[in-house]
């Protein structure tokens, strides 16, 4: 439980007078308090325990104090339908399905904040969107029903967001980071955006910028996309390269948008010049996609491809060829010295096969995503390398996935 003092001391701050509160709110704000503060992750690998028969993880909590998390074997198992798996194997599954778990473990965190006995997630934690009787409705991803409305789904996107916009500029990386998080481990949103960003590459688009710059500060220029998705798409990707640490928004400015004084103004000035509007555009997106998806899918059974939900039996032949097909082609592509004049298309290529991989690992997909992530990259791949050995195998790889979406 949070403590008086730090409860006092950050309502003080706020210019509430804490001490003065009765005293069974003092308890609901410390346990709200505790719930809200950030659950870190430490960034190591998973431990098997051989006595527990689980994969250990560790986090902290925004008081710095431990908090130990533990996945089950038959959690792990069920998570690839494997069974009899080695600790090697386990520890493998762990990292291939980290994000997951550890969405899972935040959540299993937040309903029981503060405990002393590790946290171990069951394979009931893992597929709790399952464990309803609206099975069919919680295998859609952009399925709503009485107790899981849109507005629930946004709720988090939104406080997330100011955060962000109400960053001071030491915070704001930290804010933005957890904004991504956020997204990428959110099963609604994450395909929304990997659909909008995967044909974008910040890099080229800032080093062609940087071409333009004279001696004056702030006098390069960026060549925005000229469709309002797609600019929306490369200010996604410029904020991601902030957060990833390999762009820094200081350097931005000095290159292409002159701001008086330091490094708060810059901030505050990227804030309101591009993530404000990004982040507005964003939600629109989402509530838009969710929308049609849920009417689509509660007024017809078969909706049109572009807005189709497609469930994937990973035991299927089908299913089997095209991850095989689609590891294949990843796996030629990375040994191919085919592209090492253009490491970039490279690594974005990489990337791209990556999350096609993960993507198909769904039990439900959206036909559109698959189209514009997978199919996409694929296709790409066989006209940019025809009459390859790669090309043949990316087009074996496109076939069975094709088969898929189309079942």
């Amino acid at each position: 439980m949070v403590s008086e003092l730090q409860c006092g001391i950050e309502f003080f701050c706020l210019g509430f007078p804490f001490w003065e509160l009765p005293s069974k709110i003092k308890s609901k704000v410390a346990i709200i308090l505790k719930e809200t503060r950030l659950l870190t992750f430490i960034e190591q690998p998973g431990k098997y325990n051989l006595n527990t028969e689980a994969v250990r993880f560790d986090a902290v909590d925004g008081n710095k104090h431990s908090i130990v998390f533990s996945v089950s074997r038959e959690a792990l198992e069920d998570l690839e339908r494997r069974s009899n798996c080695t600790e090697a194997e386990l520890v493998d599954i762990y990292q291939r399905n980290i994000n997951l778990i550890r969405q899972k473990a935040k959540q299993k965190y937040l309903k029981s904040p503060g405990g002393f006995d590790p946290y171990v997630l069951t394979s009931d934690d893992i597929n709790n969107e399952n464990s309803t009787d609206h099975h069919s409705s919680t295998n859609n991803p952009f399925a709503m029903d009485a107790a899981f409305t849109l507005d629930d789904v946004l709720e988090d996107y939104d406080d997330l967001t100011d955060d962000v916009i109400n960053s001071r500029y030491e915070m704001f990386l930290v804010n933005l980071r957890q904004w991504f998080e956020f997204i990428e481990n959110n099963r609604v949103f994450n395909p929304i955006v990997e659909s909008l960003t995967a044909n974008h590459d910040v890099k080229k688009w800032i080093s062609q910028g940087q071409a333009t710059i004279s001696s004056i500060v702030g006098s390069g220029s960026l060549e925005w996309p000229k469709t309002k998705e797609g600019r929306l798409a490369m200010q996604l990707c410029l904020f991601k390269s902030f957060a990833d640490g390999e762009y820094t928004i200081k350097d931005f400015c000095i290159n292409f948008l002159y701001v008086e004084g330091g490094l708060p103004n810059m901030v505050d000035e990227v804030v309101t010049q591009y993530f404000r509007p990004a982040s507005r555009d964003l939600r629109k997106i989402f509530r838009k996609q969710i929308e049609t998806n849920t009417t689509t899918q509660s007024s017809t059974s078969q909706a049109p491809a572009a807005d189709r939900i497609v469930s994937l039996d990973h035991n299927s032949r089908t299913y089997i060829d095209a991850i095989e097909a689609l590891n294949k082609c990843r796996d030629e592509f990375a040994q191919s010295r085919l592209s090492d004049n253009d490491p970039e298309f490279k690594r974005r290529t990489l990337a791209e096969l990556d999350a096609s991989n993960r993507l198909l690992k769904e039990k439900t997909v959206n036909a559109d995503v698959v189209k514009n992530i997978c199919i996409s990259t694929l296709s790409n791949l066989i006209s940019k390398f025809l009459e390859t050995s790669l090309s043949k195998i990316a087009q074996t790889a496109k076939h069975f996935i094709e088969l898929l979406i189309d079942q």
